[in-house]
């Protein structure tokens, strides 16, 4: 005879075991068991039986094995039994929230362990946060699980290894952020499958080139954080696929070759750092077109010639042997020292021309010539910092 139930939780009544023709027992769908659960009952011993742990329990109970999280605070109140079940009510547990009887919420910061592969049993979960941990070992395998993640969140938590293909499985996340660790390898192309991915933090970890051309998918992407890397290879003209792209950062890697005009297709770009890279050859003439930008970043490349359009919305630009024509701006900064690049030759009059640039940084270079610099009595236009390197 089997008895099956569901929707019920804890331990199974001992007067089930006295039922003597009891072979087995099914749970389906409760806290503590999960769809498929057999548990064998034998009707000489009696007491009570329980269901193996749920998926839930398993992933959090897992979890807890895997890491110190029992000894960190605020979680101290995490607790399992022997048996691999929680000892209390997990959605009463600080870091995480539920709905229903359901984890959705897992945010743990500071622990030291391993990420476990029981963690791709908490399939539930819309927000994963674990930044700012000490895991050994990689991002397993198991994450692809979890089908209704939203964010993940894993910076600064010295995983290695590479990113898993089974990312690409994760098709409703909007924010992935694995900065600051030790992550190796190139992206995996499935990384095109994230089609509703906003924020893509990469920054500060081993990765190699080639970077996938499955990333001109990410059609919904608005940040791009890929510096300090090792990415030796041209800027992917594939980039300017990206037209909602708002934030583009590769800085500090080893990108080669020329600025793809394509660059210019990013009419939504308020920010972008390609400094710190290998990048050569003159700069073109379509980054004029970014009429949204307001940081420019290109300082210790190779780069030579002149950028003109309307720049009207720069804020702040960093640039190595260039030529910038800028339109009005209310307030402008404007640095050019020897930490980017080293001026030789005479001051360019149209300097003196910007009438928005608000702070002039041009110490330290070899400049000759002479500034005529007009003030009005409501605001000093311009303040030049020139020590004695200056003539």
């Amino acid at each position: 005879m089997l008895f099956c139930c569901k929707r019920h939780t804890g331990e199974v009544p001992a007067e089930l075991c006295a039922v003597s023709v009891l072979t087995g027992l099914f749970m389906d769908g409760g806290l503590s068991c999960y769809a498929g659960c057999l548990t064998s009952v034998s009707p000489t011993t009696g007491g009570a039986a329980k269901c193996a742990p749920s998926a839930q329990e398993v992933g959090l109970c897992g979890f807890i094995a895997a890491t110190n999280v029992q000894s960190v605070s605020p979680y101290t109140d995490w607790a399992c039994d022997v048996s691999g079940y929680p000892a209390t009510d997990p959605c009463a547990w600080d870091g995480i929230m539920c709905s229903g009887h359901a984890v959705v919420n897992f945010i743990v910061t500071g622990t030291v362990g391993s990420l476990p592969s029981a963690i791709g049993s908490l399939t539930d979960v819309s927000h994963l946060m674990l930044e700012n941990s000490t895991f050994s070992g990689a991002i397993p395998t198991e994450i692809g699980c979890l089908t209704k993640l939203v964010n993940l969140v894993l910076e600064a938590c010295t995983l290695s290894g590479p990113i898993p293909g089974t990312i690409g499985c994760l098709n409703q996340l909007t924010g992935l952020k694995l900065g600051q660790n030790s992550i190796s390898g190139a992206l995996p192309v499935s990384i095109g499958c994230l089609t509703e991915l906003q924020r893509l933090g990469l920054e500060g970890n081993l990765i190699i080139n080639p970077l996938p051309s499955s990333l001109d998918q990410l059609m919904k992407l608005k940040s791009l954080q890929l510096s300090s890397n090792y990415i030796a290879q041209a800027v992917p003209t594939s980039l300017g696929c990206l037209t909602g792209l708002q934030a583009l950062t590769i800085a500090s890697n080893c990108l080669t070759g020329q600025l793809p005009p394509e660059l210019g297709c990013l009419s939504a770009l308020t920010r972008l750092d390609l400094r710190s890279n290998k990048l050569t050859g003159p700069l073109p003439g379509a980054l004029g077109a970014l009429a949204a930008l307001i940081s420019l970043r290109l300082s210790s490349n190779s780069l030579a010639g002149m950028i003109c359009g309307d720049l009207a919305n720069y804020y702040y630009c960093v640039l190595h042997a260039c030529i910038i024509c800028f339109a009005a701006k209310p307030t402008l900064t404007l640095t050019l020292t020897p930490a980017f690049l080293l001026l030789v030759g005479t001051i360019p009059l149209a300097i003196v021309s910007m009438a928005s640039l608000d702070k002039l940084y041009m110490d330290g270079n070899c400049l000759s010539g002479k500034f005529h610099i007009h003030c009005d009595a409501q605001r000093m236009l311009m303040r030049i910092a020139t020590p004695t390197h200056n003539p």
